[in-house]
């Protein structure tokens, strides 16, 4: 990181913040680790880089924590492109923090040149985990009639909020997933 930032004097900042793939969170996580140990490291040498060796190995937990922080993010892109929503889905078994554009270019162009009413969701993965979904969760295509109201300053699914997901350490000492309950 220092490097980074010691060489962006020189050069653009796009260049180190280009994102060629999707964000494997078993490298955040190590990331995150290197980053306490030379933090700890300038206070002392006995702190060795062993010790973290076992937090590395709770990496599928850190990395579903870090996704579930992340969902519900919603991004107003610029020039009225439209806006992205960050949420968690399960694919193949494994959590995922997906991205979907709603209300983009692509879908207006699209709706004019058809003259249709519907609309066009894109959506990729951003960030994918090792964290596997023990509780058997089932996401469901509940968001699959997504609107958007005419200034695209809130997401809608279906007239409810997007769907939540809350992460907890159960009795058997696994770290479980469940729905939040948004009905009060």
């Amino acid at each position: 990181m220092t490097s980074i930032l010691n060489e962006g004097k020189n050069s653009n900042l796009s260049d180190f913040g280009t994102v060629d793939t999707v964000i494997n969170c078993d490298s955040v996580v190590a990331a995150m680790l290197a980053f306490i140990f030379i933090y700890i490291s300038k206070y002392g040498d006995d702190f060795k880089r062993e010790q973290l060796n076992s937090v590395f190995e709770d990496k599928a937990d850190m990395s579903l924590c870090i996704i579930s922080l992340l969902q519900d993010t919603i991004i107003k892109l610029d020039k009225n492109q439209g806006v992205a929503i960050l949420h968690v889905l399960d694919h193949e078994g494994q959590y995922r923090l997906y991205c979907r554009v709603l209300g983009s270019s692509i879908e207006s162009e699209s709706r004019k040149r058809t003259g249709g009413s519907g609309h066009l969701i894109l959506g990729f993965p951003v960030i994918v985990t090792n964290a596997k979904n023990i509780d058997n969760l089932q996401f469901n295509d509940q968001n699959e009639e997504e609107t958007i109201n005419k200034d695209l300053s809130f997401v809608q699914y279906n007239n409810k909020p997007p769907r939540l997901i809350e992460t907890y350490r159960g009795e058997d000492d696994n770290l479980h997933v469940k729905f939040v309950d948004l009905s009060l």
